[in-house]
């Protein structure tokens, strides 16, 4: 893996496509780990006492909520009618405490956090559906929580490089180049240099988390769509994940990275974005 490529993720793409901030709505979302940020958006279609669908949009390992490709997908998905809710998971972006910092993180907090978050979006008096849409490691993590949710309250998944690689990477005890021994994970792992530091309890919870089985269990339907020059979770993993959902749609595009860009085409994570928006949009 490079490793430079995630933590500059956010960075490189940010300001794409910046949402109209006027129209925000900001919010704290009480977490069962930290206060968790969060901005949901309404169309400026949707007419008053009306109701819509809503994505939740689930930002990456090291990311925020105002990553620019999620950004430019809630744009996407409001021009179709779909209410937008973006959030820093606990430990991330505006969602870090002093009881709480990114060194926290498991996938299972995460998970919990998402529950946190789909309540409260249901509970939004214009919703009437909730969709899940997630980015490399929230990918994953919707993966989860839409298996544990259920169809009933999660209507579809939309999954950008879902990070299942997380478990293999945890299991043969290397993460993001760095090694170490995953029989007895070391307390803290430093990444990067030092920037960004994880916890044993994260190696624990990835090497627990199968995704493949756990995605067996939602019936709802799926999009998975990978880049085949994702050098952070290989394009190759697409297809196990097809064939573990039960109503999955696996798309891969030719030159794409982790960030769903082609290098040197603008227009790509416009595209990209319409792909994912025009999905959810279809399943209400």
């Amino acid at each position: 893996m490079k490793l430079n490529l995630i933590a500059g993720i956010a960075a490189l793409i940010l300001s794409l496509t910046p949402m109209a901030a006027q129209n925000d709505q900001a919010v704290t979302i009480k977490g069962p780990n930290a206060p968790l940020s969060a901005i949901y958006h309404k169309p400026a279609t949707l007419a008053d006492g009306a109701k819509c669908p809503i994505a939740i949009l689930c930002h990456g390992f090291g990311g925020t909520k105002g990553d620019g490709l999620l950004r430019q997908v809630a744009v996407e998905l409001e021009r179709r009618g779909v209410a937008t809710l973006l959030f820093d998971f606990a430990g991330s972006g505006a969602s870090v405490t002093k009881k709480f910092a990114f060194e926290d993180m498991t996938v299972e907090t995460e998970v919990e956090d998402l529950k946190a978050v789909v309540d409260y979006a249901r509970n939004l008096p214009f919703v009437d559906g909730v969709a899940l849409v997630g980015h490399s490691m929230g990918g994953a993590v919707s993966l989860l929580g839409a298996a544990d949710l259920g169809k009933r309250r999660i209507r579809c998944l939309a999954m950008m490089a879902p990070a299942a690689v997380l478990h293999d990477d945890a299991a043969r005890g290397n993460i993001f180049g760095v090694a170490f021994n995953p029989a007895e994970p070391p307390k803290r792992v430093e990444l990067w240099g030092g920037r960004v530091v994880i916890g044993r309890d994260y190696i624990v919870s990835a090497q627990k988390a199968d995704f493949l089985l756990e995605a067996t269990k939602y019936s709802g339907k799926s999009l998975i769509v990978f880049g085949n020059s994702d050098t952070v979770v290989p394009s190759s993993y697409g297809p196990y994940l097809e064939r573990a959902l039960p109503n999955a749609k696996l798309v891969i595009h030719k030159g794409m990275d982790h960030s769903m860009m082609v290098p040197g085409d603008a227009e790509s994570l416009t595209r990209l974005s319409v792909e994912v928006a025009e999905f959810v949009a279809a399943q209400f």
